[in-house]
């Protein structure tokens, strides 16, 4: 068992002049666990940002992302894996000057495949509903195939 936790404060200067200061804090943590062929974990992070949109002042924002992931070593060679992602936050009504809570999260499924030495073949996809963008429901996103070759 891992633990792990930070905290960062910082100031960001946002707007296309780089004119608007933004003060933020974000501070989390994580867990990493193994047991048996199986490896669970994740982590959680909190931010607060003062001014974080530019253009408009006295607008704080809130976010708070958290993800949890379990690797299973099926065979020596074949790894398959589950992560689920999930950002909370707010953004700037474009009708409006009020803030609107939003949840994106996705699944994350794949699997690893150790093909040979030095030859890493991987597949994933998502499964995504972004309430930023409009989603109302869990869509299937793209995949991504790839092939690793160490030299």
């Amino acid at each position: 068992l891992t633990l792990g936790t930070f905290i960062y404060h910082g100031t960001a200067l946002l707007g296309p002049n780089s004119d608007q200061g933004n003060s933020f804090t974000m501070g989390g943590g994580d867990v990493n666990l193994y047991y048996d062929r199986m490896n669970l974990f994740g982590g959680v992070g909190i931010r607060h940002d003062e001014q974080p949109f530019p253009g408009t002042t006295g607008a704080p924002a809130n976010t708070t992302v958290w993800f949890g992931e379990l690797d299973v070593v099926a065979f020596p060679w074949l790894l398959p894996g589950l992560r689920y992602e999930s950002w909370n936050s707010q953004a700037l009504d474009p009708n409006a000057v009020d803030l609107v809570s939003y949840t994106d999260g996705q699944f994350v499924p794949g699997i690893v495949a150790l093909v040979r030495p030095n030859v890493k073949l991987s597949l994933q996809t998502t499964i995504e509903k972004f309430e930023s963008r409009g989603d109302t429901k869990f869509d299937v996103g793209q995949f991504i195939l790839g092939l690793t070759v160490g030299i």
